[in-house]
């Protein structure tokens, strides 16, 4: 373990799908993890490594994880299950709302959609289609804190809490997607 400021350890995990990017990542790490902490680059799915980053966390420290994908499938709650129920975590997470927003009033993807918002019934597809740009994207974006904050739960006497933050996309209106935050602390 390394000791950073003030006898505190830190260690950052890095997990790369791209085999090309993975290359690219751990060479940097290799030359440049600043002085303090350990650096670990992982090359894979980070749903099917959950168990080795867990590991790498150990199990009595405070972990911060900071998920970020190309688009919206890789954060669906049930990829995301085994790191929500960890103790002492808190998350960040790029929810990309453009994409699922796309998807959602196509049927084929109606699966992939319960995996983001929980099973949604008719009423909750027709209520969509009603419903402001705006006012769309925050239903959305609750109900997916929502699935998470149910699967993360609480932590003694403090419930899990979620808060978002909007990003806009550059050239259109609208949101792009959300940073997503999640904490059990008080």
């Amino acid at each position: 373990k390394v000791h950073g400021i003030h006898g505190l350890e830190f260690r950052a995990i890095y997990v790369e799908e791209s085999k090309k990017r993975f290359n690219h990542l751990s060479d940097y790490l290799g030359k440049s993890c600043p002085a303090g902490i350990e650096c670990h680059a992982l090359h894979g799915d980070y749903s099917v490594l959950q168990d080795k980053i867990l590991g790498l966390c150990g199990e009595e420290s405070f972990a911060f994880f900071f998920v970020d994908p190309k688009g919206w499938l890789d954060v669906g709650v049930p990829k995301l299950t085994k790191l929500l129920k960890r103790p002492k975590s808190e998350f960040l997470i790029t929810f990309m709302y453009d994409f699922l927003n796309s998807a959602i009033g196509m049927s084929d993807y109606r699966y992939q959609i319960s995996q983001m918002l929980g099973n949604l019934e008719e009423k909750d597809y027709r209520q969509l289609d009603q419903l402001t740009p705006t006012a769309r994207a925050e239903w959305v974006v609750h109900k997916y804190r929502d699935q998470l904050k149910s699967v993360m739960g609480s932590d003694g006497n403090f419930p899990s809490r979620a808060f978002h933050a909007d990003v806009l996309h550059k050239s259109k209106e609208r949101v792009h997607y959300h940073l997503v935050y999640l904490t059990r602390h008080h």
